[in-house]
């Protein structure tokens, strides 16, 4: 699986992109897209990996792809490669899984319940990888009395108990619900 890539970022008030924004918008691959800013001037305030430039340049770039007849042709065929590749893919996702499920409906509840459950059984291994465990009763309480507290009461000129305080943090903490095992 690829990383996601950091394709805008706003500076000063004005926005700036990477060569991964570029590469989304013409379908090229990053080693070229990277050659072809290689004459443009960066940003290197904000870093040089990887390199921003202005939005008026990369809007110039694809402007200048989309009326080059030539040029416009051959994003239009990456375009459509691209999509019958993701077709493809997709197509053949369904038919491994469709020997192991009876119908749609089967498929569906299942890509539902991996989305419900991936990243918690996935937080679950790494805590027990390193050692950790997730305090999730804890994390529930204090999730229910923070909340409770904040809509019969409110946030408003009123000091806080030191219950609710302690939960607050827990619930901003970066380890606030972490325990060893």
């Amino acid at each position: 699986m690829s990383k996601n890539s950091i394709k805008e970022k706003f500076y000063e008030g004005k926005k700036y992109q990477t060569s991964a924004y570029l590469r989304e918008k013409l379908v090229l691959s990053a080693e070229r897209c990277r050659s072809i800013l290689q004459g443009y001037e960066h940003n290197s305030e904000l870093g040089e990996n990887p390199k921003f430039y202005d939005e008026d340049i990369i809007k110039s770039i694809i402007d200048d792809y989309c009326n080059n007849e030539v040029k416009y042709k051959a994003l239009e065929k990456r375009k459509i490669k691209q999509e019958k590749e993701r077709a493809n893919a997709e197509k053949i996702s369904f038919e491994n899984s469709e020997s192991e499920l009876v119908d749609a409906g089967e498929w569906v509840l299942v890509n539902r319940r991996i989305e419900k459950e991936l990243v918690s059984t996935m937080l679950k291994n790494l805590f027990s990888a390193l050692g950790l465990e997730f305090d999730i009763e804890l994390f529930y309480k204090d999730v229910e009395n923070v909340e409770k507290y904040k809509l019969h009461v409110g946030n408003f000129g009123i000091a806080r108990p030191l219950e609710i305080i302690d939960a607050e943090n827990r619930l901003l903490a970066n380890d606030g619900y972490l325990k060893k095992k």
